[in-house]
């Protein structure tokens, strides 16, 4: 399965909101960082169940609470995510395999407003590497943002 950072951040905005999909849309800002144009989505299509996105969402917050994910916990907000590690069908001059990292997720996970995909080539596991790279951009974000407080 092929799939684009682009792709993978829309599947995790469809399950952070209750399996509602929506086009996603390019946002371009000014230089003082105001929104410039319009961004206005499309409709949104219910494409999973509510209760399967759920289910799904509780998944992702134990990655990031208890699993793989765990580098990517801020203490900010609570945040959904998964790890991953995909082949690239390539090797390295050593003969080994050259592999893609990924963290995906969400945040603040108990009221979703960013999804972010984080790509890595040629990591060694997206806890290593992606998820620390999403933790960095989630905390910039909040640095921009007023979020509350997640308990």
């Amino acid at each position: 399965v092929m799939l684009t950072p682009l792709q993978i951040t829309s599947l995790m905005a469809t399950i952070a909101d209750d399996g509602q999909w929506a086009p996603p849309s390019l946002v371009k800002f000014d230089e003082v960082n105001n929104v410039a144009g319009d961004h206005a989505t499309g409709a949104k299509e219910q494409v999973l169940s509510v209760e399967t996105a759920r289910s799904i969402q509780e998944m992702m917050e134990m990655v990031v609470s208890k699993g793989t994910g765990k580098s990517a916990a801020l203490t900010e907000v609570k945040v959904a995510g998964k790890t991953a590690t995909s082949q690239t069908g390539s090797r390295d001059e050593d003969d080994q395999e050259i592999l893609n990292t990924w963290f995906a997720g969400y945040l603040p996970a108990d009221n979703p407003r960013w999804a972010i995909v984080v790509l890595v080539e040629e990591g060694k596991s997206g806890a290593e590497d992606a998820a620390p790279v999403f933790k960095d951009i989630a905390q910039g974000i909040l640095r921009y943002f007023s979020v509350n407080k997640a308990g």
